[in-house]
């Protein structure tokens, strides 16, 4: 990697360690917070890899404990796309800064939440994948590290499965190669204990995520799942990657079908109900290399470059002033929350939001949640704990 590459993935974690230790919780990453304080192989809404993060680093003090391991999930993503995209030649900027362009890599350069180590991971399956198509010898090693990339995807997220098989319809090469059949047996062992929480508990998550959730169609949801889609990924991208030209690769034609695959199956979960605009996110890493991919000069990218990463800075500043972004007024109102209930047994009503930072900022447990839905607190049950003891509710 040139050296000016490595210094401004520097910058980028240095930006991110800042923003990660002097904002306030979003009440989500309070809630995973709770996650690592339970270590399980398994949580109602997620797999348990935002735990394990947010575990290793428990000792740091402060938000930035909760939000370190993402900063290094953050940072580790951008450096195997730079080593991924490295034999495409020399561009205007390293080949990483392509990322920057979507608004989602910078909120997950410093957020705590299942998503951080999902892009992560992600970036590693198809660096990996490229590194084994390019192999003269294949080893069982090759495998075996595919595998553990394939466990780590869905230990982040459930969403993992679709690149894993979007990438086999996609890549017809895999399914000649005997790599591709030893990744899939240790990624599904690695992942065995997970889906043995899953028998135990009666399949809670995949009950909520493929039936409770759902909801009827709504245009909203559309018109919402459209605009989100085009925003969030870039409307230059999309142009640039959709309009008809002639010369592209075979493994440009690949990305492109992918980045359909990908983002037609969430027009379909539309019917279903709402898409929350992180579902795609995987979507990124694709349409970055693309753009990667493809000859153009400073002179061509630097407005959209430019604009972009100022309006991302902005945004960055916003976050800790404006309340309605949901980072705000956290640690404030949770803070004096404690004060007014000073330790005491306490059941919340409604959302999980306010018993996670509660709990977070005051380190208080003897807590439950009687919410609208079925959560985590629902499997914890740590009412049970003052039983027949006076609780403020």
């Amino acid at each position: 990697m040139k050296r000016w590459a490595a210094w401004g993935l520097v910058i980028w974690t240095l930006v991110n360690l800042v923003q990660a230790s002097f904002l306030p919780l979003h009440p989500d990453e309070a809630y995973y917070w709770l996650y690592a304080q339970n270590l399980d192989w398994g949580y109602f809404d997620h797999p348990p890899m935002v735990a394990v993060g947010i575990a290793l680093f428990d000792w740091i003090p402060g938000e930035l404990g909760v939000r370190f391991s993402t900063v290094l999930w953050s940072t580790g993503t951008l450096f195997l796309f730079q080593q991924w995209m490295k034999k495409k030649g020399e561009g205007p900027f390293p080949h990483w800064m392509w990322l920057l362009l979507f608004p989602l890599v910078h909120a997950y350069g410093f957020v705590a939440t299942p998503d951080a180590p999902l892009l992560f991971f992600g970036m590693a399956f198809w660096w990996w994948a490229s590194r084994v198509k390019e192999k003269e010898k294949i080893t069982v090693v090759d495998g075996f590290v595919w595998g553990v990339i394939m466990a780590g995807l869905l230990y982040s997220k459930y969403h993992g499965i679709l690149l894993i098989g979007f990438y086999g319809l996609t890549h017809r090469w895999v399914w000649k190669s005997k790599v591709w059949y030893l990744a899939g047996l240790v990624g599904a062992g690695l992942f065995a204990p997970h889906l043995w929480w899953q028998y135990q508990h009666d399949f809670p998550s995949l009950s909520y995520h493929l039936k409770e959730r759902n909801e009827s169609f709504q245009w909203n949801f559309l018109g919402e799942y459209v605009l989100n889609s085009v925003l969030l990924f870039h409307p230059w991208i999309w142009w640039e990657m959709m309009k008809k030209g002639e010369g592209a690769t075979l493994e440009q034609r690949r990305w492109k079908a992918f980045t359909l695959l990908f983002f037609g199956f969430f027009l379909w979960s539309v019917g279903k109900g709402h898409v929350q605009p992180q579902w795609t996110l995987l979507a990124v890493l694709p349409m970055a290399a693309w753009m990667g991919s493809k000859s153009f000069t400073w002179k061509s990218v630097r407005w959209a470059m430019g604009l972009t990463l100022a309006l991302m800075m902005v945004a960055r500043g916003l976050v800790f002033v404006v309340p309605a972004l949901g980072f705000a007024e956290n640690r404030a109102k949770s803070l004096a929350l404690g004060e007014e209930i000073k330790g005491r047994n306490v059941v919340f009503s409604g959302s999980f939001q306010t018993i996670s930072l509660y709990a977070f900022y005051n380190k208080q447990f003897n807590v439950h949640l009687e919410g609208h839905r079925k959560t985590q607190f629902d499997f914890w049950r740590w009412d049970r704990s003052f039983r027949g003891e006076v609780v403020r509710r």
